[in-house]
Protein backbone atom coordinates (compact mmCIF):
# COMPACT_ATOMS: atom_id res chain seq x y z
CA UNK A 1 0.00 0.00 0.00
CA UNK A 2 1.33 3.64 -0.95
CA UNK A 3 1.70 6.37 1.67
CA UNK A 4 -0.36 9.33 -0.29
CA UNK A 5 1.45 11.85 2.65
CA UNK A 6 4.85 13.67 1.42
CA UNK A 7 8.13 12.14 2.00
CA UNK A 8 9.55 12.58 5.13
CA UNK A 9 6.26 12.36 7.30
CA UNK A 10 5.29 9.31 8.94
CA UNK A 11 3.53 7.86 12.29
CA UNK A 12 6.11 8.41 15.14
CA UNK A 13 4.51 6.20 18.10
CA UNK A 14 5.93 7.39 22.17
CA UNK A 15 5.17 5.71 25.58
CA UNK A 16 4.24 7.02 29.13
CA UNK A 17 4.42 6.02 32.47
CA UNK A 18 0.78 6.04 33.49
CA UNK A 19 0.56 5.85 37.47
CA UNK A 20 1.07 8.96 39.62
CA UNK A 21 4.02 7.15 42.01
CA UNK A 22 6.82 5.25 40.85
CA UNK A 23 7.18 3.05 43.94
CA UNK A 24 4.09 1.38 42.81
CA UNK A 25 5.84 -0.30 40.58
CA UNK A 26 7.63 -3.17 42.99
CA UNK A 27 3.79 -3.46 44.76
CA UNK A 28 2.22 -5.04 41.30
CA UNK A 29 -0.37 -7.19 42.76
CA UNK A 30 -0.22 -9.44 39.53
CA UNK A 31 2.55 -11.04 37.55
CA UNK A 32 3.11 -8.62 34.17
CA UNK A 33 4.20 -12.45 32.76
CA UNK A 34 4.22 -16.14 33.93
CA UNK A 35 8.06 -16.42 32.72
CA UNK A 36 10.10 -14.95 35.25
CA UNK A 37 12.44 -13.38 32.74
CA UNK A 38 9.79 -11.35 30.94
CA UNK A 39 8.13 -10.42 34.12
CA UNK A 40 11.73 -8.78 35.00
CA UNK A 41 12.22 -7.40 31.57
CA UNK A 42 8.45 -5.68 31.62
CA UNK A 43 8.76 -4.09 35.39
CA UNK A 44 11.91 -2.75 34.08
CA UNK A 45 10.28 -0.99 31.25
CA UNK A 46 8.40 0.08 33.97
CA UNK A 47 11.09 1.61 36.25
CA UNK A 48 12.59 3.14 32.84
CA UNK A 49 9.41 4.76 31.89
CA UNK A 50 8.98 5.93 36.05
CA UNK A 51 12.35 7.82 35.86
CA UNK A 52 11.54 9.85 32.22
CA UNK A 53 10.16 13.18 32.46
CA UNK A 54 7.87 12.86 29.12
CA UNK A 55 6.85 10.66 25.96
CA UNK A 56 9.99 8.34 25.13
CA UNK A 57 10.33 6.83 22.05
CA UNK A 58 10.19 2.83 21.44
CA UNK A 59 13.38 2.60 19.70
CA UNK A 60 14.92 4.52 23.10
CA UNK A 61 12.48 1.71 25.40
CA UNK A 62 13.86 -1.04 23.39
CA UNK A 63 17.58 0.22 23.88
CA UNK A 64 17.74 0.85 27.23
CA UNK A 65 15.66 -1.93 28.38
CA UNK A 66 15.75 -4.90 26.46
CA UNK A 67 11.97 -4.94 25.97
CA UNK A 68 9.94 -5.35 22.36
CA UNK A 69 6.68 -4.00 20.97
CA UNK A 70 5.02 -7.14 22.69
CA UNK A 71 5.94 -5.83 26.11
CA UNK A 72 4.91 -2.57 25.52
CA UNK A 73 1.29 -3.26 23.94
CA UNK A 74 0.82 -6.08 26.84
CA UNK A 75 1.60 -2.91 29.71
CA UNK A 76 -0.69 -1.04 28.04
CA UNK A 77 -3.51 -3.15 27.54
CA UNK A 78 -2.89 -3.38 31.23
CA UNK A 79 -3.20 0.20 31.84
CA UNK A 80 0.21 0.75 33.14
CA UNK A 81 1.40 2.76 30.70
CA UNK A 82 0.05 5.40 27.46
CA UNK A 83 1.01 4.75 23.57
CA UNK A 84 0.56 7.42 22.06
CA UNK A 85 1.06 7.64 17.44
CA UNK A 86 1.55 11.04 16.60
CA UNK A 87 1.67 11.77 12.64
CA UNK A 88 5.38 13.96 11.85
CA UNK A 89 5.42 16.22 9.21
CA UNK A 90 8.48 17.00 7.58
CA UNK A 91 9.37 20.03 5.21
CA UNK A 92 10.98 18.14 2.04
CA UNK A 93 12.90 21.10 1.42
CA UNK A 94 14.87 20.93 4.43
CA UNK A 95 15.77 17.33 3.82
CA UNK A 96 19.51 17.13 3.11
CA UNK A 97 20.56 17.40 -0.68
CA UNK A 98 23.73 16.24 -2.18
CA UNK A 99 24.03 16.76 -5.80
CA UNK A 100 26.01 14.45 -7.65
CA UNK A 101 29.99 15.35 -8.50
CA UNK A 102 29.79 14.39 -11.65
CA UNK A 103 26.40 15.77 -13.89
CA UNK A 104 24.23 13.36 -15.73
CA UNK A 105 25.35 12.35 -19.70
Amino acid sequence: MRCCHPPGCGLRQSARWRWPFPEDIETLPDLLSKVAKVHERRLHVLRFLAGEAGLVEPSWIFAQTGANNGDLKMLSEAGLITLRQAEVMRDPLKMPFTSPKKPPN
